[in-house]
């Protein structure tokens, strides 16, 4: 299937937690790592509404945006009128932004909405858009999961499901990935941590596996 029809924007109208608004947990940890490192151009990866966006500018760094989302990218337009933040509406497979262009990068409950081809050029832009020694941090759904082992999701390949859970998520594809597919699919970066994750929900059942990881480019 070609990457163009993979490719579907959340439907941020259906997207109604909160914490769709606030910085994740993560990004705390980042800002402090990478600021120590010197870092001060950040690339919201897929950025939604942008809620990292709009912390990374907050917080002295000038960030670059993009969503497949036009809703998402007006919203973040409107906010950012006062802030150093570029947004543009582009497809994570071909990101219309130059090479080398930001030193540090998050990617949020973004990369894995693709397919087994899709995320090796979605690697290939990350590689390409940090420049030397920039650091990227991202999740890709675990094989090992629910989602790919119980729910009875329809396949795009055999590492893809198509999510049927009524919501913003409703018909996007879902890469799951084993730990050892993690590696070779940023073979071209140093790994510095690969964290297994899992999300329960509010009966604390499970109900999600990620793979964070951390990376930096050579």
């Amino acid at each position: 299937m070609e990457i163009e029809k993979i490719s579907k924007a959340w439907d941020w109208s259906k997207a109604d937690a909160p914490a769709w608004l606030e910085p994740a947990k993560e990004a705390f940890y980042l800002l402090e790592r990478w600021k120590k490192q010197g870092k001060s151009r950040f690339m919201d990866y897929g950025c939604g509404l942008g809620r990292h966006s709009l912390f990374f500018a907050q917080h002295g760094f000038s960030v670059k945006a993009f969503d497949l989302s036009r809703e998402a990218v007006k919203e973040l337009q409107t906010k950012a009128t006062s802030l150093p933040i570029e947004v543009k509406y582009s497809d994570m497979h071909h990101v219309d932004y130059e090479d080398a262009c930001v030193d540090c990068l998050l990617a949020y409950h973004v990369v894995s909405h693709t397919n087994e081809e899709g995320i090796r050029l979605v690697a290939k832009e990350i590689y390409r858009l940090l420049d030397h020694d920039g650091e990227f941090y991202l999740d890709l759904c675990d094989q090992s999961g629910w989602m790919f082992t119980k729910s009875g999701y329809p396949h795009l390949d055999k590492s893809t499901v198509i999510s049927q859970e009524e919501g913003p998520e409703f018909g996007i594809p879902h890469l799951c990935v084993t730990k050892e597919m993690a590696k070779e699919i940023f073979a071209d970066f140093d790994i510095l941590e690969i964290e297994e994750r899992i999300t329960y929900d509010g009966d604390l059942r499970e109900r999600y596996r990620h793979f964070w990881i951390l990376g930096k480019k050579r």
